[in-house]
């Protein structure tokens, strides 16, 4: 997916919550990911997120595939934060990203590999 198709489907959809994370592949390919989104500025000081993601199937260091996922948001900490994250190649080089939360797509995003050991992914809410 090229950035004019994204911001044309972000344009269209009226996308209210939005999101980056960077994410850093380490030992045998899980996913260590820092990131925010324009909804946790919350009026004070801007946050971060941590997010884990463990890849299902052990496959090592290609970043396409299932992963089981956690994550740490401090407002929602009595919340599940853990469920299931695809990342699916795209004919482009590009990656499509889902968080798949109770069975339904919450998140989707676009990534890109950013370096020999770095994913970037920018996503946004399905609902």
């Amino acid at each position: 997916m090229n950035l004019s198709t994204l911001l044309s489907k972000l344009q269209q959809a009226k996308i209210n919550l939005w999101g980056i994370t960077v994410y850093e592949m380490v030992g045998d390919g899980c996913l260590n990911g820092l990131g925010s989104n324009n909804d946790m500025n919350n009026g004070e000081r801007f946050q971060f997120v941590n997010e884990i993601a463990r890849k299902k199937d052990g496959s090592g260091n290609i970043i396409e595939g299932t992963y089981s996922v956690a994550w740490i948001e401090p407002r929602f900490l009595s919340d599940k934060n853990h469920e299931t994250l695809k990342i699916i190649p795209d004919d482009d080089g590009t990656y499509k990203v889902q968080w798949i939360i109770s069975e339904h797509v919450d998140f989707e995003g676009a990534g890109i590999k950013t370096g020999e050991k770095q994913f970037t992914v920018f996503y946004w809410s399905t609902k």
